[in-house]
């Protein structure tokens, strides 16, 4: 292989490596040798195919369904489990807060009804 393909070659891997996100299906090399099947945008081939070589084809099962469709399902999973966090980070406040507005009416019932006990006695004498 020639300098400059070796260049472009380690560069394409490199892009999909920054780039890229694990297939849905993988390709069937990285089946065969049991990898995580890296694709990107950038490429019609998997990260391990680009670097086994330019003679390596990266044949993929055809999904019913497209990484990019794949993609906005994992990141609209993602946002939903962000809100959910969020959500119980508020209930988990608001039930410290709720615990904390009982406590303080307890005490103010308890500091009343010392209070009507001590008027009463007061009264008594």
């Amino acid at each position: 292989m020639s300098s400059k393909a070796s260049v472009r070659k380690n560069a394409l891997t490199r892009r999909i490596e920054d780039e890229g996100f694990q297939s849905v299906i993988p390709c069937e090399r990285c089946v065969r040798l049991k990898r995580v099947c890296i694709r990107a945008d950038c490429s019609d081939r998997c990260g391990d195919c680009v670097r086994a070589g330019g003679g390596v084809k990266c044949t993929m099962s055809s999904p019913s369904f497209t990484d990019a469709e794949w993609r906005r399902l994992v990141k609209s999973q993602n946002q939903i489990e962000e809100e959910e966090e969020v959500i119980l980070a508020k209930l988990l406040r608001l039930r410290k807060q709720k615990r904390l507005l009982q406590k303080r009416a307890g005490d103010f019932i308890a500091r009343d009804f010392k209070e009507v006990a001590e008027l009463e006695e007061a009264r008594a004498s």
